[in-house]
């Protein structure tokens, strides 16, 4: 591009006037920020409460069945494992569905904070004469806080909107996470309930293929050692899992991260 043409391209671009706010202060300063925080804060509390209810009450079955099962026949005690780690598999995904839903009623209520925000800082941007605004998180060093209008918008929201209802909801698909709410909490919880059985472990793979007329894998090392037993979705890489087939233990499967998983051996057609 020709020098002349260069210069009255730069001199077409406007220059740049900037404001600076602070969204995780708004968050956590406005008041409805504060109303969707105590909300969630409550769901997490709740949801914590009924599952360590729960977790209680399986490891108290675990540790009666543990008892139960040294006299049953290795069929009907494996029926008894089975249905407890059933059990155990089903506490952990009922946390995780509360979870998600306690994060897509975040994502929701946070939605539709923002879309009441938006016009407030644009008015206000275009008050001041401005023509960017950037979060604060993004500004390397400023020698004043004239630009920062934070507490302008918080101002402006509070008269706006107080309260908000956060419903519980699961996340929209492929969704970005919600961002971390000031104050609100997030229900992580896992219970291995175990120790209903004894472990003598580790055994090599070959071992147990050994035992129980198995067939490894032709890729997998006869020498990988198994340390415990582990339902799809509590099973990890020292772990022996079981894959009986159908929609619901597929998708079971495919989130899995066991070592080696037993399978029914494919019918030929």
């Amino acid at each position: 591009m020709p020098r002349r043409r260069r210069k009255n391209a730069a001199a077409a671009l406007p220059a740049p006037k900037i404001l600076v706010i602070n969204r995780q202060a708004i968050l956590q300063a406005s008041k409805v920020g504060q109303d969707i925080a105590r909300q969630v804060q409550a769901y997490a509390n709740q949801a914590k409460a009924d599952m360590d209810a729960q977790g209680k009450a399986l490891q108290a079955e675990g540790q009666a069945l543990q008892q139960q099962i040294a006299i049953l026949a290795p069929d009907a005690k494996q029926k008894k494992i089975d249905a407890f780690q059933a059990k155990e598999s089903g506490l952990q995904a009922g946390a995780q569905r509360r979870e998600a839903q306690i994060q897509g009623g975040l994502m929701s209520a946070q939605t539709a904070v923002e879309n009441v925000l938006g016009p407030i800082l644009q008015n206000i941007m275009a008050q001041r004469g401005a023509n960017i605004i950037l979060d604060k998180n993004a500004v390397v060093f400023a020698n004043t806080s004239a630009f920062d209008i934070t507490q302008g918008a918080i101002d402006q929201l509070n008269q706006k909107m107080t309260s908000l209802k956060v419903t519980l909801q699961m996340p929209p698909q492929g969704g970005p996470p919600a961002p971390q709410q000031p104050g609100a909490g997030k229900v992580r919880l896992r219970w291995p309930i175990s120790g209903f059985y004894d472990n003598r472990g580790p055994f090599t793979l070959a071992e147990i293929c050994a035992q129980t007329a198995g067939v490894a894998p032709a890729d997998a090392s006869a020498g990988a050692e198994i340390f415990d037993l582990a339902s799809l979705d509590g099973a990890g890489p020292k772990h022996l899992s079981f894959f009986a087939g159908g929609r619901k233990a597929l998708d079971s499967f495919h989130r899995s991260a066991p070592a080696f998983a037993w399978s029914r051996p494919r019918r030929e057609t």
